[in-house]
């Protein structure tokens, strides 16, 4: 049976990772915002029925498989809440102005930033907020330190990384994408279908994902203060620090901070799409290289049962007992 996109977005399965509308194109699908701050893809002009099978092939909503053995490398372990690993490691960015002012200590930054600076790739597929609009990212491409340092912070909300992925293999270049594991997923489903993935594609980043939040998670925290939108210069709820205050800048010249915890201690201010609430893969266990999340008095806490700490995966129980010590 072959979905049509409505389909797929009506019965909640569509994350907006804009990897349909790259495919069919973008005479033919558009993504666009929704009242409630979803991006979802609207189609123009029905794609053809062999574009359609293909979406339906690769559409992350409908296909989250885990890493192949062969994928994972000669020397990778299976862990059951993991996946394949090469190793599980602490770290963060040794350039303190990126480990400031980047989220989770910097570490997909730097990489983003080597992977540039050492010619392993020509482009970093990423995104970044507009200046006129900092709480609706975008796709964005770097080519150097400054574009990728321009992307950087977290602002929880949609985004359509993959948008313009056909167009970034057509160059015939290599590059690397940084993006949350859902995408990772449906970059893994189109590499068996298309062999300019596996040819171009070199570095697939991502992080452990907490769901992506519809933009009314922001929009409810900033009738806390009480701001607008429209009044906003720049946004973010991670960066300048471990984990950093959720920030908001206005255009008037006024700089808003909340304490990171207290901003989601009340869970009524949670906001998660449908298909992230029946998300198979938070961890991002089919990208390269994964970046966690550890900082000095993060939660929740180890104070696990016995039988639920028998049961965590070891280096989870390793890291959870040290967190203070060795937490950027």
């Amino acid at each position: 049976m072959v979905h049509s996109l409505d389909a797929i977005v009506k019965n909640g399965l569509c994350i907006g990772c804009g990897l349909c509308a790259s495919l069919a194109g973008h005479d033919r699908v558009e993504m666009r915002w929704t009242p409630e701050g979803r991006l979802r893809p609207i189609t123009k002009t029905p794609p053809d029925r062999a574009t359609l099978k293909l979406i339906n092939r690769v559409c992350p909503g409908l296909h989250t498989e885990g890493m192949d053995r062969a994928t994972a490398g000669e020397g990778a372990t299976l862990d059951t809440a993991f996946g394949y690993a090469q190793g599980h490691w602490r770290g963060w960015a040794a350039d303190p102005e990126v480990r400031f002012r980047a989220a989770t200590g910097g570490v997909l930054t730097a990489l983003a930033i080597y992977l540039l600076e050492s010619k392993e790739v020509d482009f970093i597929a990423h995104v970044r907020s507009p200046d006129d609009a900092p709480l609706r990212n975008v796709p964005h491409v770097s080519v150097d330190r400054a574009g990728v340092l321009d992307g950087m912070g977290s602002r929880y909300g949609p985004v359509a990384p993959l948008l313009h992925l056909d167009a970034h293999l057509a160059k015939g270049r290599p590059f690397a994408l940084v993006a949350k594991p859902c995408d990772v997923a449906a970059v893994r489903n189109l590499a068996k279908h298309d062999p300019r993935v596996g040819k171009h594609l070199k570095y697939l980043l991502s992080i452990s994902c907490g769901g992506e939040s519809e933009l009314e998670l922001t929009w409810r925290q900033m009738r806390r203060f009480p701001i607008e939108e429209s009044e906003l210069k720049l946004m973010r709820y991670r960066g300048h620090g471990c984990p950093g205050p959720t920030r908001f800048e206005t255009k008037d010249g006024r700089e808003l901070n909340a304490n990171y915890n207290d901003m989601w201690a009340d869970k009524r201010f949670w906001f998660l799409q449908f298909r992230c609430k029946v998300c198979v893969d938070p961890v991002g266990e089919q990208a390269d290289v994964i970046a966690y999340d550890i900082w000095p008095g993060g939660s929740p806490t180890c104070r696990w049962s016995s039988t639920a700490r028998s049961r965590a995966p070891r280096a989870a129980r390793r890291w959870s007992r040290r967190p203070r010590a060795q937490a950027p």
